[in-house]
């Protein structure tokens, strides 16, 4: 006989379990709310602050809705904006395609020492974005190690693209890497068993998975290369752009409402990609169920080869800007006095005591 089905039965509602619910509401909302404090205090009161200096018509501060229109107007602006587009137009176009290679080549592929390449690829977020700039003039600057090796200066258009490269490169490959190791295995057996090439693999099955986080790097690339000052004060020689510009209005004419302008204009492409992102990602959907199987990629030593030479060029050039980086800082006096010395690092006997070092 087939055995009795039971019924679950309604939990009864006790004062200790209505107060245990009522506690788990308030800690929820609690939590929300300190969130979007927290929130309010980072981002929205920068943002308000910007927007009252930008508009305010305090005498000597280059803000207001005249100076709004004077500036958006000026020749001198679209001089800049046209070195700013191009610039982080060309860096994504640099970067995205040399992250995803090196994302492939350590999600897709069985090179060897893939935990030491994800290691040294990474080092650029530890650094400043003044520090590729700082690095590449010690290598290639008038006075620089390999100065002989261009048969012009690093100050300049290409001065900029290439510490830009440096400085982002790591912030498109985090996003590469993840969107990479989302592969399910039945899709690609389902292919091979088909006869599919696996360039048609890709095609049919890698790019689409992985083109939103393709479009969602270049959108990071291209914002953090059009809002960065630090290699364009560097290594920028005449070649001027919108967000040093900004830089020199408030730090060096204390024209802080101009400033302001110019910072809201930069806000535009980081608000325009959000929403293209956020759009791609609703249309997309999810790319993984929840029957998926993980993908363990195939040997192939051609292929292989081919990743790791593209993986130790990248890691080289790397380690060559921050080993450039390490030794000029260890150098007692560039490029007369070559002897090694601890005396840069002694922050007691810089200006404020090494007071700015410690709240950095």
């Amino acid at each position: 006989m087939a055995a009795p089905i039971g019924l679950a039965l309604p939990r009864q509602s006790t004062p200790a379990a209505r107060r245990g619910d009522l506690g788990d509401r308030l800690f929820v909302v609690g939590g929300k709310l300190l969130w979007l404090g927290l929130l309010a205090v980072a981002v929205l009161l920068p943002l308000l602050a910007i927007f009252w200096r930008g508009f305010s018509n305090e005498a000597g501060q280059g803000g207001g809705w005249l100076a709004a229109r004077e500036l958006l107007g000026s020749d001198n602006f679209h001089w800049l904006l046209g070195n700013s587009l191009k610039v982080s137009i060309s860096v994504a176009a640099i970067v995205v395609p040399l992250a995803y290679l090196f994302a492939y080549a350590l999600q897709r592929t069985l090179i060897p020492g893939k935990t030491l390449w994800r290691g040294l690829s990474l080092l650029p977020l530890m650094a400043p974005s003044m520090l590729p700039g700082i690095a590449l003039v010690y290598l290639f600057g008038n006075q620089g190690l390999l100065r002989g090796l261009l048969a012009d200066n690093i100050y300049g258009f290409w001065g900029i693209v290439l510490g830009e490269v440096i400085y982002t490169f790591p912030h498109a490959l985090m996003i590469l890497l993840s969107a990479l190791s989302l592969a399910d295995a039945r899709l690609f057996d389902a292919a091979s068993s088909m006869g599919a090439s696996p360039w048609k693999a890709y095609r049919s099955i890698t790019w689409p998975a992985t083109r939103q986080a393709v479009f969602a790097a270049l959108c990071l690339v291209f914002t953090l290369t059009i809002t960065d000052f630090g290699v364009p004060v560097v290594v920028g020689g005449d070649y001027q752009v919108l967000a040093l510009e900004a830089y020199k209005a408030v730090v060096g004419q204390q024209q802080f409402g101009r400033g302001a302008l110019i910072g809201m204009i930069l806000l535009l492409p980081a608000l325009l990609s959000f929403a293209v992102d956020t759009w791609l990602r609703r249309r997309q959907g999810d790319a993984m169920s929840g029957r998926a199987q993980v993908f363990q990629p195939l040997r192939s030593p051609a292929r292989d080869s081919c990743y790791l030479v593209i993986v130790l060029l990248i890691c080289a050039a790397l380690l060559l800007v921050f080993g450039m980086a390490v030794y000029s800082s260890l150098v007692k006096f560039w490029p007369y006095n070559l002897s090694l010395s601890l005396s840069h690092y002694r922050f007691d006997e810089t200006a404020g005591g090494g007071w700015p070092i410690a709240t950095a």
